[in-house]
This record gives structure tokens, C-alpha cells and sequence, in this order.
């Protein structure tokens, strides 16, 4: 016998509530995010593009004002373009970045409610 002379092991209780384990929350399964992921590398994708773009448009608006330094005549419709591409070209690349921080935030929160 372990116990020393004269004690005796105190009963165990039983517990019911011990057999269960303890009731858990519901969490709905977590939300797929390989689409995000997706459309976040081919939004970037498409800002790598658009900013090519943006460096030959720079390129070219570059060699239109060194023109007009040097004194070489340019048309207005030359001057103009040269605006307008500078203009479309940096509208397109806010609007992409503002889609990628937006997909990339959402891609975010939900990377963050996986187990």
C-alpha cells in the first residue's frame, strides 16, 4: 500500500462537466484568398507595365522641352500631346496604386484570419 499507515486516499469526485470539454465559438471557416492573391500580382503586373510606359512618355516630354530650350520650333499640338499622354499616363498609374493598396489590404485581413 503507498499511503503511510493510517490515511486514507481521499475520494475522488466526480465531475461531469470534466468528461466534455468546454463548449467552443463558432468561427465560419476561413475565406479563400488565392483570388486576392491573383488579382494583387496582376495589378502589379499592370503597374510595372503602365510605369514603362510612364518613363518612355517622361522620355519623350523630356526631349520636347529640351526643343524648346535649344529654340527649336514645336507645334502646339506636339506641346499638347505631349501634356495629354504625361496626364492619362499619371491618372492610370494613381488609379492602379489606389487598386493595389485596396486588394492588398483585403488580401491582408484576411491572410490575418486564418488559424
Amino acid at each position: 500500500m503507498s499511503h503511510a499507515a493510517g490515511q486514507r486516499a481521499a475520494p475522488q469526485q466526480y465531475h461531469p462537466a470534466a468528461a466534455y470539454p468546454p463548449p467552443q465559438q463558432y468561427r465560419p471557416p476561413p475565406r479563400p484568398i488565392q483570388g486576392l492573391g491573383t488579382a494583387l500580382s496582376a495589378l502589379l503586373g499592370t503597374v510595372v507595365a503602365v510605369d514603362l510606359i510612364g518613363i518612355g512618355v517622361s522620355a519623350h516630354r523630356r526631349s520636347v522641352f529640351q526643343r524648346i530650350i535649344d529654340g527649336s520650333d514645336i507645334s502646339v499640338s506636339e506641346a499638347d500631346l505631349s501634356d495629354s499622354l504625361t496626364f492619362v499616363v499619371g491618372g492610370v498609374q494613381v488609379l492602379l496604386w489606389v487598386a493595389c493598396i485596396v486588394v492588398w489590404l483585403i488580401w491582408f485581413y484576411r491572410a490575418g484570419e486564418r488559424p
